[in-house]
């Protein structure tokens, strides 16, 4: 089982007792931590049971967490502002269908939001060292990017600066 694996969870996870859950007021840690995350899947994750495996694990999760702390105390902050899930669309794509043009919006709104968080981690790579790492597999086509946030607009339609020929046919639609 990889790392990312293990970050999901597991079957195979150690559980915590109810008991020591209830004493630790683990509920209401949970949900505070729920309240600060700001995609859906680290939501997900946080109202999610998962537990370290062992405790070198804790301390590899705690140094990730230390790293942004220590950067939130000089006010830096990662940008996550447009990442969410999209593991359905693209999952749908794989089966052959065709997407909307509102979610290839949303697919690109993500992979913007992905590779400025890449980048804000790479610039501070000596400060990230492990965030660095889970990062170093993010790989994303800026050409694609750029080509999906040109070719539409927020709204998801087909944007006439940049596609000119469509212009003209809807200006002859209109006319007709």
């Amino acid at each position: 089982m990889n790392r990312a694996q293990r970050r999901r969870g597991s079957a195979m996870r150690p559980y915590a007792k109810p008991l020591t859950l209830s004493a630790l007021d683990w509920p209401v840690i949970r949900e505070t931590l729920a309240n600060q995350c700001e995609t859906s899947m680290g939501i997900e994750f946080a109202q999610r049971d998962v537990f370290a495996q062992t405790a070198n694990e804790a301390r590899q999760w705690l140094e990730e967490v230390q790293e942004l702390w220590t950067l939130d105390d000089i006010g830096e902050h990662p940008p996550m502002g447009g990442i969410h899930d999209v593991a359905n669309l693209v999952y749908r794509t794989t089966k052959g269908e065709v997407l909307e043009p509102f979610e290839l919006v949303d697919i690109g709104i993500s992979l913007s939001g992905m590779y400025a968080l890449k980048a804000w981690i790479q610039k501070r790579e000596e400060n990230l060292v492990r965030l660095d790492e889970l990062a170093s597999p993010i790989s994303i086509d800026i050409f694609l990017v750029r080509n999906l946030e040109d070719s539409f607009t927020p709204a998801g339609d087909l944007c006439t600066d940049y596609y000119p020929e469509l212009k003209q046919i809807r200006d002859r639609m209109d006319q007709l």
